[in-house]
């Protein structure tokens, strides 16, 4: 099933897909939007991906990683419940490379993978928080920090790597008795979309929001999203 995956790769417009020695590496690149924003269109490709290799055999890792920037669209909140919970569903293990911004939607995106590593460019955050909508983790982010990109692609290559060499079944049945005592339920996840939603509806909410469009320049300002955490106190003024 993988091989159908790659074989309709060329059709993605916001990702490319390789398959080498068991593990599957997901590159996300909104090629339509400056600032590689993790947009709807963004997230529809990456669950398809995810839905399609759920029983596929030949896939043991999953990673997912961005170039260069991941801003997150707060519209994504739309659909992001059911794609994260479809990313914890899949048996095989998973692993979010962050090389940059990944905010909003794209962090939240990167939490529900089972492994997250960082360079030193990683930006996390939960900016709906400023906007006073519900940020959907808890602080303790990455499993490990790395000093440069080189050093980051290359631990998570060895790493994902070695993880395939055992049987998918051991990895499987591993990964299903953590999830037992750490994954988050489905009505969870949906709790807090549904918090999301019901606080962007009101009339504030909307007013920082349509203030963060013309700050942003349609959220296609690439240096307003690399300083977001100052550019952003000016929707308060």
């Amino acid at each position: 099933m993988a091989t159908s995956i790659l074989a309709s790769a060329a059709s993605f417009k916001t990702l490319q897909t390789t398959l080498s020695s068991w593990v599957l590496t997901v590159t996300i690149n909104n090629t339509g939007s400056e600032v590689n924003l993790f947009n709807q269109l963004v997230l529809v490709e990456p669950d398809q991906v995810t839905t399609s290799v759920k029983t596929d055999a030949s896939v043991k890792v999953i990673v997912y990683q961005s170039d260069p920037y991941q801003p997150g669209d707060p519209a994504a909140k739309n659909l992001l419940a059911n794609v994260l919970w479809n990313i914890t569903q899949l048996p095989q293990a998973t692993i979010a490379v962050i090389d940059g911004p990944a905010r909003g939607a794209a962090n939240e995106f990167a939490v529900a993978c089972d492994m997250r590593f960082a360079s030193n460019k990683a930006v996390l955050g939960a900016p709906e928080a400023g906007i006073t909508t519900a940020a959907g983790e808890k602080y303790g982010w990455i499993n490990k920090a790395l000093d440069s990109s080189d050093e980051l692609y290359s631990y998570v290559k060895e790493l994902a790597h070695r993880i395939a060499l055992f049987p998918r079944e051991a990895l499987v049945g591993i990964k299903a008795s953590i999830d037992k005592r750490t994954q988050p339920s489905k009505e969870q996840i949906f709790f807090n979309a549904n918090q999301y939603l019901e606080a962007a509806a009101h009339p504030e909410v909307r007013e920082l929001f349509g203030k963060l469009l013309v700050l942003s320049d349609g959220l296609t300002n690439v240096e307003f999203e690399k300083n977001l955490g100052e550019e952003g106190l000016q929707l308060y003024n």
